[in-house]
């Protein structure tokens, strides 16, 4: 939901298990199979942002994108890193984690797609 965020290893899994986002150290946020970390298996898509190893979060905003930052949260933000794409109307976002490995970002507005890997 706008606003919420995922730290390092704080993950997204679809609802059947299949796939799984997680946020890493190295500010990378990856879809994999499997339904955890536990249970990795190959990456189907990566934001391609491989940094040093350090704290960062991902961080659904009001504008309908999805970004990295250097740190641990909004209180504690560093720099920027990378963004999903254009920004939307400010309003409600929701990221999902779906069953076909997509993750997609909707907005409430309409219930309609906004942003898709």
């Amino acid at each position: 939901m706008s606003g919420g965020y995922l730290g390092v290893n704080d993950y997204l899994v679809s609802d059947d298990n299949s796939f799984f986002a997680i946020m890493q150290s190295d500010a990378r946020f990856v879809i994999y199979r499997g339904s955890g970390p536990s249970s990795q298996g190959q990456a189907i898509w990566s934001s391609g942002t491989a940094r040093q190893q350090g704290q960062y979060f991902a961080v659904m905003q009001l504008d309908g994108n999805f970004c990295i930052y250097e740190g641990t949260d909004r209180m504690h933000q560093g720099a920027f890193v990378w963004n999903s794409g254009p920004a939307g109307p400010v309003g409600m976002y929701v990221a999902i984690m779906q069953n076909n490995g997509h993750f997609r970002i909707y907005s409430l507005l309409g219930n309609t797609g906004f942003w898709s890997t």
